[in-house]
């Protein structure tokens, strides 16, 4: 009975060819498109999962509450709301190697100082034989490591660094890369410049560092061996720059051993915890620096901690929407073509009907039907998979690591779903052909056709959801371009900086021609070690940055100043932005003082130091700044010596710091970076818009072949009495344009609201969204009237004379 149920079932998919490839294409591309998402998401759901007892392992990190009565336990991975919590991501030398043995649930511990992805994650320069400078990634460690890491020892024994201070391990990209080859590197020497001072190791072991590992490194020593780290990071406290990993007891609640750490933590740094209160206007009895323990394998999506390697859960989670949606696309096309081919195949299924066939065994032959065509999807789906999964991921910019494990997993549910679907979309057809009249059926007399309100409505779903996907995606696209196109109130064109604040540089740069302008200064480029106060502005209280520069770098960024005071000397001082004036009130700025009591001597309007992502920021600049604030250089190039000033850079660089390697960013460069999740995420709905899109059109050209095909004498009737080929074209297309304008007064207000609580989390927008809005209405339009005019007009220029013989 089996046998007889496919070989009809391939026999029917033979008869409508046609149809069966649009289905079989359009389920294809959807399913390529989840398998990939599938692959993307289950990547980012197994960060750190490879590391011994990952389950026990928690990084212990600082946490400042910045409201009252916070409860963090309210928060998720999947909240992206803005949260009165700061999370470091890591803890002071001192506190950590107290709190290591404060607990008896604490087995084990590493301490870590540049693992890599953490947030002090920096490179160390190194000297490569040929005695040129470069950098690499050292991570320093105190404790048992590779007891708590996943690493696959290629060469030699890591253990033996735990004794050998000047012994490290390589990972097997540093040693292909310095060495030629794995083989070539155990026992060999290798220089690093640590704290201005050229020191020499030998190489242990080479290992391999596993995909999906937040802790990442080129080279491993341990902690007491590099100089390179700052007395000031071991003795001060408030010098938050090492990650600390624990390892608990099996069976231990982490929020105990978090009361119990805090405890501890409040009474021996009692002092410590007074201190720095004193920058809070929370209630005595409220925390305000508590220690928070997280899952290993939750560091990479938690929102709350301020880690380097940190994924991102809001683009994970839209991108797994949006594979739900082109699945759901791919769907209803299949069941509109169904549904549109129902008259097509009502008189054989009349004839299995008069031989005893009963409504179970149609439901059936539908489903083992359908059921083909959904197994020749996923098996053509996952090939192209294979090849695409590459490309896909160069063009979101991530990294895409072929699992065979988790795609037989997910194509396993894909095609489990897939059967199930099958099952649903195969009740409705069957069940309308097994109530045909079989008197008309088998006289071909029967003037059943789908119900327009079904079919009308699934196809106005599909259009709704594809002009959506347009308009996210012109106006997603218009915003980016319009950010990275405005203007910030500084001059950014040809400026670079380097992260030092050394004033020997800056003398000799001043040298040369090929720079206009060269400025020092400290915390400027989007937020990056700037400081932050809390102030208290008619009795609201508000978040405050300051950033640092000399007289120079006001010039160099050409900032128009409204100065109040210009005879402020040495004294304390500020220049406010126009948001922060207006909020004190311009007329009594001469008694505002703010930060460490510094007098406001002047205003700077319409300047934007944030990424236009965050909102508008309330900041000042200080122009008396002390040289231990100072850590910035700017360099603006003259125009169009932009190679010529670059080469300069490295000429000076070299002779001012022979062992230093030279590492400079583009202003232009940072502020694009800061936009990378959202371009990712814009790629992803460009991509599935096409896609989508695509898929409608298969739809929508079968379905007006289908329709066409049955009104083909009509069509023979009317020319017969005269009418033209513009009015046959509005006959046959005139349904498929009401469809399209209902659908198009549903698809604005919704996309209009959608892209409005999108673009509210910009501090600039960009304008004329109705505008946008239109924009992707006629692009819909027009593809509509390409996809069903080709076989409309194809349709009204046959002889009449063919269409009627039969009659």
């Amino acid at each position: 009975m089996l046998k007889n149920y496919i070989i009809f079932a391939f026999r029917s998919i033979k008869r409508n060819g046609l149809y069966s490839a649009i289905n079989c294409f359009g389920l294809s591309v959807s399913l390529v498109f989840c398998l990939v998402i599938a692959i993307y998401i289950d990547g980012s759901l197994r960060w750190d999962t490879m590391h011994p007892n990952h389950e026990n392992t928690y990084l212990l990190s600082v946490q400042l509450y910045l409201e009252d009565d916070v409860e963090t336990d309210e928060f998720s991975i999947w909240d992206f709301s803005d949260k009165p919590i700061r999370s470091y991501g890591a803890i002071s030398y001192k506190h950590a190697q107290e709190v290591r043995e404060a607990n008896p649930k604490i087995t084990q511990s590493v301490l870590l100082f540049n693992s890599g992805v953490g947030p002090n994650a920096r490179p160390t320069d190194m000297v490569y034989p040929d005695r040129s400078i470069g950098q690499t990634s050292i991570a320093s460690f105190d404790g048992p490591f590779f007891d708590f890491f996943h690493t696959k020892t290629l060469l030699g024994n890591p253990t033996g660094i735990y004794d050998n201070p000047r012994a490290v391990v390589v990972s097997k990209d540093f040693a292909e890369r310095y060495f030629g080859s794995v083989d070539a590197a155990l026992n060999e020497e290798v220089n690093f410049i640590l704290n201005d001072k050229e020191e020499r190791f030998y190489v242990q072991a080479v290992v391999e560092v596993p995909d999906k590992s937040s802790i990442d490194f080129n080279v491993l020593m341990n902690m007491q061996a590099n100089t390179g780290i700052s007395n000031s990071l071991f003795d001060l406290e408030s010098n938050v720059s090492f990650t600390l990993f624990i390892g608990l007891t099996p069976g231990s609640d982490i929020n105990e051993v978090e009361a119990d750490l805090n405890a501890f933590f409040s009474e021996r740094f009692a002092d410590y915890l007074t201190s720095k209160r004193r920058f809070s206007e929370l209630r005595e009895d409220s925390p305000y620096i508590e220690l928070k323990g997280t899952n290993i394998a939750e560091l990479h999506l938690n929102t709350l901690i301020n880690w380097s390697g940190r994924g991102n859960p809001e683009q994970l989670m839209y991108t797994g929407l949006f594979g739900v949606v082109l699945l759901i696309i791919a769907l209803l096309n299949y069941f509109l073509i169904t549904l549109a081919t129902i008259t097509r195949r009502a008189k054989n299924v009349s004839i299995v009907r008069v031989t005893g066939a009963t409504r179970k065994n149609i439901h059936t032959q539908f489903w083992i039907e359908n059921s083909i065509i959904s197994l020749l999807s996923l098996v053509l789906a996952i090939c192209l998979t294979q090849i695409v999964l590459p490309f896909v991921g160069d063009f979101l910019g991530v990294s895409m690591v072929w699992n065979t494990a988790s795609l037989i997993k997910s194509g396993s549910i894909a095609l489990l779903l897939m059967f199930i679907s099958s099952l649903l979309l195969s009740a409705y057809p069957s069940q309308v052909l097994s109530r045909l009249k079989l008197s008309d059926s088998l006289k071909g007399n029967t003037t059943y056709k789908s119900k327009g309100t079904l079919l009308d409505s699934l196809v106005t779903i599909q259009f709704v959801i594809c002009f959506i996907f347009i308009a996210l995606g012109i106006v997603m696209n218009s915003q980016i371009r319009f950010m990275l196109s405005k203007d910030m109130g500084f001059d950014k064109e040809q400026v670079v900086y380097v992260s030092t604040g050394d004033p020997l540089l800056k003398q000799e740069l001043e040298k040369y021609p090929e720079f206009s302008h060269v400025g020092q200064g400290g915390g400027w480029l989007f937020g990056n070690g700037e400081m932050s106060f809390l102030e208290k502005i008619k009795g609201e209280d508000y978040s405050i940055t300051q950033m640092e520069a000399e007289p120079e770098l006001l010039e160099l960024f050409d900032l128009k100043i409204q100065w109040l005071d210009t005879d402020f000397g040495d004294a304390p001082a500020a220049i406010i932005n126009g948001e922060l004036a207006d909020m004190y009130g311009r007329d009594s700025l001469h008694l505002v003082e703010i930060g460490f009591n510094q007098k406001v001597v002047g205003i700077v309007e319409n300047v934007n130091l944030q990424p236009f992502t965050e909102q508008e920021e309330l900041f000042f600049i200080n122009p008396n700044s002390q040289q231990r604030r100072i850590w910035q250089t700017f360099i603006k190039i003259q125009p169009g010596q932009l190679k010529a000033g670059l080469d300069r850079l490295e000429q000076v660089w070299s002779q001012v710091y022979p062992n230093k390697f030279l590492r400079y960013t583009f202003i232009d460069d940072e502020l694009e970076t800061s936009y990378q999740s959202y371009q990712t995420t814009i790629r992803l709905i460009n991509l599935i818009t096409v896609l989508g899109v695509v898929i409608c059109c298969l739809g929508l050209f079968a379905l007006n072949g289908i329709s066409i095909n049955n009104r083909l004498k009509e069509i023979g009737i009317r020319k017969v009495l005269g009418a033209s080929v513009d009015h046959i074209m509005i006959l046959v297309n005139k349904r498929t344009l009401i469809v399209f304008f209902v659908a198009l007064s549903l698809a604005l207000p919704v996309s209009g609201y959608i892209l409005n609580k999108w673009l509210s989390s910009f501090s600039v927008q960009t304008d004329q969204i109705w505008l946008k809005l239109l924009m992707a209405g006629l692009i819909g339009f027009f593809i509509m009237v390409i996809t069903v005019s080709s076989q409309t007009f194809k349709s009204s220029r046959i002889n009449p004379t063919q269409l009627l013989r039969n009659e």
